[in-house]
């Protein structure tokens, strides 16, 4: 997440000033490329999940993005940019899965609501750390050289995946409580959609 959002806020400048494109027209051509490539590839991975273990999905997507960022901190044009970007996401997009995935493997309720809790927080501060520095470091002279201590931190945590031995899930001794919902939910399903139309168009 820190690295989606680290440059985003400045693409438009970024593109006119280093790719020589039109930055305004070009960033929203890129946006809807990459939402694009994530539509398509997250229903498509959680089919492989369905047959995959997700530990070695993960390694594997982790191990890619980290070859696609290093290629990515060495582009000269927009279109190679592009093209980068979108491969990335092809991987990428695999780790969203793991939010539902970890939540929906937890039988007591309480565990549920502390991990969608801690899942926000994390995706929160990833966003506050990435405003922090992206001013920082769009003022460098290569800022996407960024990329390459990106690469390192999936290279690590890929490693660090594969060397951790799998720990065996406990059975919940009291059974899970699962109230049903009666009201519609294609109507804050419509609320999440324009909050995030409204958020995003002016941006």
């Amino acid at each position: 997440m820190t690295s989606e959002v680290l440059l985003s806020p400045f693409y438009p400048q970024y593109f006119t000033n280093a790719f020589h494109v039109d930055g305004v027209a070009m960033t929203s051509f890129f946006i809807i490329c990459c939402r694009i490539v994530v539509i398509v590839m997250t229903p498509l991975w959680g089919m492989l999940l369905k047959k995959w273990k997700v530990k070695h999905i993960t390694v594997a997507s982790l191990l890619m993005t980290a070859l696609i960022k290093v290629i990515l901190s060495e582009v000269s044009t927009f279109y190679g940019f592009l093209a980068a970007s979108l491969v990335l996401l092809v991987f990428q997009s695999s780790l969203y899965l793991l939010y539902p995935y970890l939540v929906g493997g937890m039988k007591n309720g309480q565990k549920k609501a502390s991990a969608a809790t801690t899942y926000v927080f994390i995706v929160h501060t990833a966003i506050i750390v990435a405003s922090l520095f992206g001013s920082t470091i769009i003022a460098w002279e290569m800022p996407l050289k960024v990329y390459q201590y990106f690469a390192l931190a999936d290279m690590v945590l890929a490693l660090w995946l594969i060397t951790r031995k799998a720990s065996s899930l406990k059975k919940e001794k009291t059974p899970a409580y699962i109230q049903s919902i009666n009201e519609p939910i294609f109507f804050y399903l419509l609320a999440i959609f324009f909050f995030h139309l409204g958020h995003n168009v002016i941006r």
